[in-house]
């Protein structure tokens, strides 16, 4: 089984070769595709140094850059990871990829939230909702509800069924794989069946934002199996793009700009597929597996190191400047 992964960077000198150590570790063999996406710092060459195939983009942003790398990647499940998130699991793609074949599952979200939504009267806000699985489980969900947006005379929530722990979690990570409407990226996996059936991102959505829920709600349309797990990770790694916001009016326009993004590509995403979200007392998560996820301590991380509580933690002190 061929597997592939892609991540594109703009601008992450100060932390890129510790992250992609990290991604080698955590997927040995796997195909890695990088995609410079008009970086000036020097990211290139620390791509050059890890990449299997690199790639070089006008700095396009997130989600024409993902499609130039899932446009030539050749694995039966490619991955797309965030260049702020580092995998803190052992054999995960490898894992993920192996259940997903047996269970039929062909959209795979690994951050741990599933995108759910609701459309009632502006007096109606939905109340928060539990579910806890079935069979001592090692995670409840929860409904998280985020802030309405307006359409016409009804509003839509969406609601992240989000995953939330039990107790200290220890060197391995219990978690289910549970279905969902949507996923969220990073690391997000599509099988090839996925990938020829619905062709790549939908450049619409581009620059960023909403572009792999779109994609979940086409593959459940298209009668293929959506799911999400949690695969221990830290997100916003050594700052994350804070760094790109600048200060005083550079800073205002980042700001303008994402908020822009945001409103159109739900305005977007709503106008496609408002009428295939549900109300919470409809939604039906299905654990449909129990997966365990080892634990991969980061070469910059001493051990020993007993809890993912306490490599996060760890995970969170490291700086650019450190490594």
């Amino acid at each position: 089984m061929r597997l592939s992964i892609v991540l594109s960077a703009h601008n992450k000198a100060h932390y890129l070769d510790v992250l992609l150590r990290q991604l080698r570790r955590s997927a040995p063999g796997a195909e890695l595709i990088l995609v410079d996406d008009g970086s000036t710092d020097g990211t290139r060459a620390i791509m050059e140094r890890h990449a299997d195939r690199l790639l070089v983009t006008g700095d396009v942003w997130e989600v024409r850059a993902n499609n130039a790398g899932l446009a030539v990647a050749g694995g039966d499940y490619v991955a797309v990871v965030q260049d702020d998130d580092l995998i803190l699991a052992a054999n995960w793609l490898a894992g993920c990829a192996s259940f997903m074949g047996a269970l039929g599952i062909d959209v795979l979200g690994g951050r741990g939230t599933g995108g759910y939504g609701v459309r009632c009267r502006p007096d109606e806000v939905p109340a928060a909702k539990r579910w806890e699985a079935a069979g001592a489980p090692p995670e409840r969900l929860v409904n998280v509800v985020d802030g309405p947006v307006a359409d016409g005379d009804q509003r839509l929530f969406l609601l992240n069924l989000t995953k939330i722990f039990k107790g200290d979690v220890g060197r391995t990570l219990h978690t289910h794989v549970t279905t969902c409407d949507m996923a969220v990226r990073s690391p997000w996996i599509l099988s090839r069946r996925a990938l020829d059936r619905l062709g790549l991102l939908d450049e619409a959505y581009a620059p960023l934002m909403y572009d792999d829920m779109d994609y979940g709600m086409r593959a459940r349309a298209a009668g293929l199996t959506v799911a999400f797990t949690m695969i221990p990770q830290f997100g916003r790694f050594g700052g994350g793009s804070a760094h790109l916001y600048g200060e005083g009016d550079v800073s205002d326009r980042r700001r303008g700009f994402f908020a822009e993004a945001t409103r159109r590509n739900f305005a977007r995403l709503l106008g496609r597929h408002g009428h295939a979200f549900q109300a919470p007392d409809r939604v039906a998560a299905v654990n449909l597996a129990t997966v365990a996820f080892p634990v991969l301590v980061p070469d910059f991380v001493p051990e020993p190191v007993d809890r993912l509580r306490d490599l996060l933690a760890r995970a969170a002190a490291w700086r650019p400047d450190a490594g």
